[in-house]
This record gives structure tokens, sequence and C-alpha cells, in this order.
């Protein structure tokens, strides 16, 4: 078994990060792509496109999924079930999970119960008591909301570990924070408010609602245990380990791709990894350093493989890299 050696370093707590998205929509307004490209984030939008979709969201940090006419398609339920075992950012906009056959099987990897339901009543998040109240409260931190609005869309609950956000008029969940603060699930569609500006901030509604979204994930959210490793394969490659358990021990695996093994054995047994059996290898088990992270600057002769990291104190999962 090769061994990668680790140097000690401070690299100091960085949260999530978001270098590039992919958006995957079916109207013609996407709330998702003028909020990234108000926020500056790299990103590609398409329009009832499944498999450029798919393909797309292989090498995106953020993946977000707005479909307020129709279905998801398969590539798109594939896109998303992959992301959330690679632990990547995730937003998606519904309003009949329970009808789709193809998010449906996805509702507990989203931290959803089934079965959700389509609410025929006025269902939308907008207030806390005013018209401008819910913006305040998501622009911070999500919070407990409730709105005023008048539209159709879909209510849940949880299935697992996770916080409903906001409530909808009638109190069920409309926004749910999952998987460890890496992902949203929204009960509503923002094309409902691409032409109001409740706040009167010169922004649709719907884009404000996932500008606010996006930012608690990168900025918010708890910081989440990340990988990052720069460089060229073969040669020497800079890894900073981020998030971890202050002096907690890690394992670092590497794979031939990606996929969903389950470590079979040890203090994580049962979890899925974002990496497939193929080739599938336990490298080390450093330690964090006091703050929680760890750096090294290893050399890699053999390339196009893929690493992650598991916190084998708290058993969480980093995010998937390729070198």
């Amino acid at each position: 078994m090769r061994t990668m050696l680790f140097a000690l370093a401070v690299v100091a707590p960085t949260s999530a990060f978001a270098q590039t998205a992919t958006v995957y929509y079916d109207s013609g307004y996407s709330a998702s792509d003028a909020a990234l490209t108000a926020l500056g984030i790299t990103h590609t939008a398409y329009d009832a496109n499944g498999p450029a979709f798919l393909a797309d969201s292989a090498s995106a940090d953020l993946l977000i999924v707005e479909v307020p006419g129709g279905y998801w398609p398969a590539e798109v339920g594939t896109a998303i079930s992959t992301a959330l075992g690679q632990g990547k950012l995730v937003i998606t906009h519904h309003w009949a999970y329970d009808f789709d056959s193809v998010s449906a099987p996805l509702l507990p990897a989203l931290g959803i119960a089934t079965p959700t339901i389509y609410d025929f009543s006025p269902s939308d998040l907008f207030s806390t008591g005013s018209p401008v109240d819910f913006f305040a409260v998501l622009g911070g931190a999500l919070t407990q909301g409730q709105d005023l609005a008048g539209y159709d869309n879909t209510y849940f609950s949880l299935s697992g570990a996770g916080t409903i956000a906001a409530t909808n008029a009638s109190g069920q969940g409309a926004i749910a924070v999952t998987n460890n603060d890496t992902t949203i699930v929204n009960g509503y569609v923002p094309w409902d408010w691409q032409y109001t500006d409740v706040n009167g901030n010169g922004k649709p509604d719907g884009q404000d609602v996932v500008e606010a979204e996006i930012d608690y994930l990168l900025n918010g959210a708890t910081p989440r245990l990340t990988l990052n490793m720069t460089g060229s394969c073969p040669g020497t490659i800079a890894v900073a380990i981020t998030n971890g358990t202050p002096n907690g021990p890690m394992a670092v695996v590497r794979s031939n791709g990606t996929g969903a093994f389950t470590i079979p054995s040890g203090p994580c047994s049962g979890v899925a990894l974002g990496l497939g059996a193929s080739g599938i290898s336990l490298l080390a088990t450093p330690n964090f350093n006091a703050s929680g992270n760890k750096s090294a600057s290893p050399t890699l002769g053999v390339c196009n493989k893929y690493y992650q990291i598991v916190n084998l104190t708290t058993c969480e999962v980093s995010n998937v890299v390729n070198k």
C-alpha cells in the first residue's frame, strides 16, 4: 500500500468554496444564473439539456437545479446523486418531488422524508411578519421564517439530521438545510418572483433568495471538511486539508474513479464515500494538527486518481479531488 507522507504545517481554516457552478433549469428565467453572475462565480446554465448538465457537473463545485415546469431528466438525477456522494454543494428547487420518478428516489440523500406533498394552497415563503423581514434573516443566517405569498409549491419534512430553515404560510417546511450544511432543498420555484422586488433592492426576489442561499453555503454554514490539491501530476502536489477535528485522526483514501463505496469496517463502518470500489486503497491515517488542519507536499507519480479524506472522529467525508 503506497503511503502519502504528510509534513506538519498550519493552514488557516476556510469555509466551503465554490469556484465553479453548473445550473439546470426548465424555464425562460433562471434565478440561479442571475445570482451566480451577481456573485461572480464562474458557471454555465443549461436549459432543458440534461446530458450537458451531467457532463459539466463532474468538475463543478456547486450544482443547482431549477425545474419549475417539469420533472428531472435522468441525467439530472445522476448528477445530483454523484454530487451528494462527493460532498459537493447542492441547491434544488422543485414543486412535486413525490410525483417525479427521478428525484423521488433521491429524497433520503437530500434529507427529505417521503412522501412530500404538492400543496394547492398558498405556501411560498418570503416573510416573517412583514414583506421584507425574510430577506434580512436569510442574508445573515437561515432561520425559521413564514411567508405571506400566494403561490403553490411543495412542502416536506426531514428524514434525518438537518434544519427546516423556513416554513410556508401553513407552517410546513419550505426550505431545508441538510447534509452537514452542504445541501439546500427548496419547496418553491424562484421564477414565481422574476417580476417582483418586495425588498426594493433592484433585484428580482427569486434571485435574492438564491444569492442568500449560496452565501449561506459558502460563508454562513458550519465549516466543512475540505481537501484542496494544487499542482500537476506527475510532480509535487500541494495538499491542504481543513476543518477537521483538532488533533484527531483522519483517513486518506484513493480510488480509480468516483462512486459510492461503503467503508466496510472501523470507526466509520457503513459510511458511503464519493469514491468507487475500483483500485480503492487507504493511503495513510495521519492526525489533523491542533487547528484541525493539515498540509503536505507529496510527489505523485501515479496520475488520474481520485482522493477523499475521512474524519475518523466524526466520520465526515471531504469533497473528492482528481489528480
